[in-house]
């Protein structure tokens, strides 16, 4: 009996432990990149020179998941679900739908930001553009079917060597302009590398020309996730935005805080990666089975991530701007509990509840998410400044966990 449990737990285990610490590899790549480049732009350009290049990231980042349309979200589940030739016909729909919608997001940032609307000015326009193209990533794929090597070569790579290179870039020319023509770069490579190899492997056989109404399925299919992720990607993302026309001197010190925050998570995000692929693969009983596990473990690990953000938040922050921008324990608690909260719903709401055909409780919970943090971002902003919009983005991620739970548990209850 002992020995059958033991040989269940190594079969169970030792595959996703593989494609665990091949997903950490990726974002443990991308997140450094990513976190190499806050003491660099500081030290290099100055506070008020990241101060708008978190704004044009910010803008950028919403701007990705309209350009993503819901591949992120609902994609490693669907795909994880479909045979080789599927998946072929799928990802070349994603690849002709997300570069239309870069186009079309490119052009009306531009257009924003020439009429003023966008705070920053023209000169944040190649930092936003170029986060824009993080919705091209192919990561989505490669968490659903699975692999986590080409993921990390094809992927991950190519954009993190853009990133830490980019500051130097921004040496030869206007910073903004060099920094994000040299990122944008890097998307699109790693969208051709991404594509060669997924092309290759898959079969043609079967394999389709692209139709309007296969284009049309595939997108009703991403319809939930793309509205849950643009709702919460509102909070998520735009708060410096925001802060920027609302109270511009608080940008850099929020800014600092929330892109801790943002790679903290990313850092975490193999765990969630490895839920998207694993829980949606069992049926019945075991299904249900999976989803405690997910839950129990991703609780488990926000309660010590938001603790250690908690405790370490302000000399991580303090560390990364080489002492230029303090944070103190308010902004380092809000901090905490909204890393914590987030890490918890990737997995409840992506993993979980998508496991279980429950997006339109995805949607709502994000809804529940954006009129929050909108109440409290602009009730706390005025009189507390970086720490009131850092706690309306935590206060707004810990009801949408609270909602996502609620749910799971009602489900699980009413499948025996």
């Amino acid at each position: 009996m002992n020995a059958s449990l033991s040989n269940r737990f190594i079969t169970t285990i030792r595959p996703l432990a593989s494609k665990l610490g091949g997903f950490a590899a990726n974002s443990v790549i991308t997140g450094a990149a990513g976190v190499l480049t806050i003491p660099l732009v500081i030290s290099l350009f100055g506070p008020e020179t990241w101060g708008r290049y978190a704004i044009g990231q910010s803008v950028g980042l919403f701007s990705s998941v309209v350009v993503g349309f819901g591949w992120a979200v609902i994609g490693p589940s669907h795909i994880a679900g479909l045979d080789p030739s599927s998946r072929r016909a799928e990802f070349r729909v994603s690849v002709l739908v997300r570069l239309i919608l870069l186009l079309a997001t490119s052009l009306l940032i531009a257009l924003l930001s020439a009429l003023g609307t966008l705070p920053g000015g023209m000169v944040t326009v190649p930092i936003a553009i170029a986060y824009s193209a993080t919705g091209l990533s192919s990561l989505w794929y490669f968490v659903g079917a699975g692999e986590p090597r080409p993921a990390l070569l094809r992927d991950a790579l190519p954009r993190a060597l853009a990133t830490l290179l980019a500051p130097l870039a921004g040496l030869l020319t206007n910073p903004l302009i060099g920094m994000g023509v040299l990122t944008l770069i890097g998307q699109l490579v790693s969208l051709i590398l991404c594509a060669r190899v997924i092309l290759r492997k898959l079969p043609e056989v079967q394999d389709v020309q692209l139709s309007k109404s296969m284009v049309v399925d595939s997108l009703k299919i991403q319809r939930d996730g793309f509205a849950s992720a643009v709702i919460s990607s509102a909070y998520l993302n735009l708060p410096v935005t925001f802060l920027g026309i609302i109270n511009p001197s608080a940008v850099p010190v929020y800014a600092l805080g929330d892109r801790v925050v943002k790679y903290a998570s990313a850092a975490a995000r193999p765990l969630t990666q490895v839920v998207q692929g694993w829980v949606p693969k069992a049926r019945g009983t075991e299904l249900n089975e999976r989803i405690r596990r997910a839950v129990r473990i991703m609780f488990a690990v926000g309660v010590v991530a938001c603790l250690t953000l908690v405790v370490l938040g302000s000399w991580i922050a303090e560390v990364l701007s080489r002492g230029q921008l303090e944070l103190g324990l308010s902004i380092s608690c809000a901090m905490g509990i909204s890393l914590g909260s987030t890490l918890i719903s990737q997995s409840s709401g992506l993993g979980c509840l998508g496991a279980l055909g429950r997006y339109q409780t995805i949607v709502r919970s994000a809804i529940i998410g954006a009129v929050s943090w909108a109440a409290l971002f602009f009730l706390g902003v005025p009189f507390f400044g970086a720490a009131g919009a850092m706690w309306s983005v935590a206060i707004a991620e810990f009801l949408v966990v609270i909602w996502q739970i609620a749910d799971i548990r009602r489900s699980i209850k009413g499948r025996g």
